[in-house]
């Protein structure tokens, strides 16, 4: 019997810890803020870019042979600073995150201006401006041999507030 009033104490000694312990719960308030806007830009007036090179001619890829302007329009409603971001899957063969083709030992380097770009790095502008001159230049793997044969590489151009 004894047993019984010990079993019972402790029990009723744990419910009210419990009991007890819930009792000093802190609560803190949450609140959520934004502010919805519209899209930043519209991009080619919503349709694909694409950049032909035509026939290259495999023994004169040299990294600015068939260096191509990458012809796109960009529409912006605000003159604030925005991110664009070109994504893909880059090459193995190049540090500056050129593009694999569907040619193994051949990329299309992507340049602003003259400097090759990052891949899957947003770099910031304000499209008040003039918008980001871009260019595509075919690149092969040092000391390759390619195949003559058509390729085709592929992109997305991303912009969004910072």
């Amino acid at each position: 019997m004894f047993a019984m009033k010990q079993y019972t104490i402790i029990l009723t000694l744990l419910f009210s810890g419990a009991i007890s312990h819930s009792a000093h719960a802190v609560d803190a308030a949450m609140s959520f803020t934004g502010n919805l806007v519209e899209a930043p830009c519209v991009i080619n007036n919503g349709g694909p870019i694409t950049v032909a090179f035509g026939n290259v001619v495999i023994t004169q890829i040299d990294g600015t042979y068939k260096r191509m302007e990458v012809p796109y329009t960009l529409t912006c409603q605000a003159s604030i600073p925005i991110n664009m971001k070109i994504s893909g899957t880059a090459t193995s063969f190049t540090s500056t995150g050129t593009l694999q083709t569907s040619v193994s030992d051949l990329g299309i380097q992507l340049q602003l201006g003259s400097t090759p770009i990052t891949l899957n790095t947003a770099w910031s502008f304000n499209p008040a401006g003039t918008k980001p001159a871009l260019y595509a230049v075919p690149v092969k793997k040092p000391a390759s041999t390619l195949a003559a044969q058509a390729f085709t590489a592929s992109a997305t151009m991303s912009i969004d507030y910072p």
